[in-house]
């Protein structure tokens, strides 16, 4: 092979390399640029219930701190959390506001309806 056809070769398996880098180190980085993440299991949102009380269950990912109505809840070692709410009559909204390690925010909202 001729000098030339041996840097270009030399300069196609450096490129391949570079964008294979590139691409493995974005895929493990996404969970880190996408932000923090809440799960709601239970309840549905907007779901009408007949009980006083509920056990909110979800689950978080890449959050450093999580407020429930702006009262902080803890999680267990599997990210989950399963807090009890007392229900008012009618209309009930419950507000989840996270906080990831480099201070970005995030909220969700879930409403549900408590009849006797």
């Amino acid at each position: 092979m001729n000098k030339i056809g041996s840097k270009v070769a030399r300069n196609i398996i450096v490129f391949v390399v570079f964008i294979s880098i590139a691409f493995y180190s974005f895929y493990q980085t996404r969970a880190i640029i996408k932000g923090p993440v809440v799960k709601i299991e239970y309840p549905a949102d907007g779901g009408t219930l007949n009980i006083p009380s509920l056990n909110i269950k979800g689950s978080i990912k890449n959050a450093s701190y999580i407020t429930l109505n702006g009262r902080q809840i803890f999680i267990d070692e599997n990210n989950l959390f399963n807090e009890k709410i007392i229900l008012s009559l009618g209309y009930n909204v419950f507000e989840f506001e996270l906080k990831d390690k480099f201070g970005r925010i995030e909220k969700k909202e879930i409403e549900v309806v408590y009849k006797e």
